[in-house]
């Protein structure tokens, strides 16, 4: 559907995403360790290039 659309796509590293509440505080227990992520996001990124229009991308 988005091939079709054309539409663009904001790429947003956000770990926050995955908070768990604790009490009244968040907790990222459960998240992936930084340098994990980082590998996690360039690949999802990576993917996205390799089958979508790169001019589309942000």
């Amino acid at each position: 559907m988005l091939n079709d659309l054309q539409l663009e796509i904001l790429c947003v590293s956000q770990f926050t995403l995955n908070a768990s509440l604790k009490g009244n505080k968040l907790d990222f227990h459960l998240s992936m360790n930084p340098s994990e992520a980082a590998q996690f996001y360039s690949i999802f990124v990576d993917k996205l290039r390799q089958n979508y229009r790169k001019d589309l991308l942000k």
